[in-house]
Parts: structure tokens; sequence; C-alpha cells
């Protein structure tokens, strides 16, 4: 899982709190520890919640909110995770966020179109 998130240059992408390095971590701890990671940077943190306000806070997006989108969707589909909803929720809000947002990028509306079909129904993804 995640095989690509090295690919992306991160440290030239920014989010809320500035340059998105911490991105492919948080994402890599999602993947790998059902969204809580213990470790010096993560101890009992919400992953979630810390890589929402990072990348969609308060309803802005951000330079390192699409790449993100691709990982977010793989975690979701191939993870066992308990805090699914909240990942698929996070999702809503960055695919609703993008409807006032002028695409700078052909790729950014097909990763949209994406979001929006495989999530339109969430209540199918909600597993525990």
């Amino acid at each position: 899982m995640l095989e690509r998130l090295d690919e992306i240059e991160w440290g030239e992408l920014s989010h809320a709190y500035g340059v998105a390095t911490d991105v492919p971590l948080i994402l890599r701890a999602l993947a790998e520890r059902n969204g809580f990671r213990d470790s010096k940077e993560f101890d009992g943190v919400d992953l979630v919640l810390a890589l929402g306000n990072r990348i969609a806070h308060q309803g802005s997006l951000y330079p390192a909110t699409l790449p993100a989108v691709p990982f977010l969707m793989e975690i979701v589909e191939k993870g066992r995770l308990s805090n699914r909803n909240e990942i698929v929720d996070l999702l809503v809000v960055i695919a609703n966020g993008w409807n006032g947002i002028i695409e700078e990028e052909a790729e950014s509306e097909t990763y949209v179109v994406k979001i929006r079909e495989r999530f339109e129904n969430r209540e199918e993804l909600y597993r525990a």
C-alpha cells in the first residue's frame, strides 16, 4: 500500500501549517496503525484529525490536498480501519471543497469525479 507516496515532492507543497513534509508520515501511519501510531511524532494523536486540519483546514484546500487524495482512497479501500468513517468524511469534505475552486490541473477534475463516484453512498464504506 502507498507504493507511490515518495514520488510526490511533498517538500514543495504546502498545507494549512506550512510545508507538507509531514503529510506522507501521517498517511503511512494511517495505513499501518489503525489511525494511531505509537511514536514520538504521533503518540496518541488522532491522525485523521491531524491530516484533515492540514489539508482541508476549515474548508480551505491547499496544494498538498489533491496529491493526498488517491492515497486516502487507497487506505479506505484496502485498509482494515476502525476509523474508516472519519477518513471517508474527510474525502467528502475535500470533494465538496473543490466545487468552488478554479482547476489549474486537468487531473484535478478526475480526482473529484472519482471521489464523488466512490463515496456518494458513504454508508457502504462504513465498516467497523
